[in-house]
């Protein structure tokens, strides 16, 4: 489908801009606000990330800054500790850069469903009847059984 296929390409190129070729512009706040998201968590345990590289380094210096420290917000902490707020840091931004590639991919995936959608036919030539249906079978362990029986109709 053509226009699938081109709202998936302007999505790739700018995220939203296949919600906006699809005439579905309330999705484009939704994509922004995520990857924004995901951007301001990204930097924020990048941030953590370097802070905490930096203090290794400074420890590791030389044998008499072991028990010292550099930024006072590692006053506190042993090298162990620091290390291991290094090392989460370092899982949560591969999370969130993971998260954010996600909502890239996604943003596509929709922008080609509904690219789809826009040729589909919806014509009353195709219904669909949802109704209850109650059965009765004597040699089941339930005799009475209870469901939905759905009913597609082409005229």
């Amino acid at each position: 489908n053509k226009i699938a296929n081109r709202a998936s390409l302007y999505s790739a190129i700018l995220p939203g801009m296949g919600q906006a070729y699809n005439k579905k512009y309330w999705k484009m706040p939704i994509i922004y606000a995520a990857l924004g998201g995901f951007g301001v968590l990204i930097g924020i345990e990048n941030t953590k990330v370097q802070a905490c590289h930096k203090e290794l380094l400074f420890r590791y210096s030389s044998p008499a800054n072991l028990n010292s420290y550099q930024n006072d917000k590692y006053a506190y902490n042993s090298v162990g500790d620091v290390n291991q707020i290094r090392l989460d840091a370092r899982k949560y931004l591969d999370f969130c850069i993971i998260g954010a590639g996600l909502v890239y991919l996604l943003n596509i995936i929709d922008a080609n469903v509904d690219g789809h959608f826009r040729t589909f036919d919806m014509s009353d030539k195709l219904s669909l009847t949802i109704a209850p249906k109650a059965s009765f079978c004597i040699q089941s362990p339930k005799p009475l059984s209870a469901g939905l029986s759905l009913t597609l109709n082409f005229k």
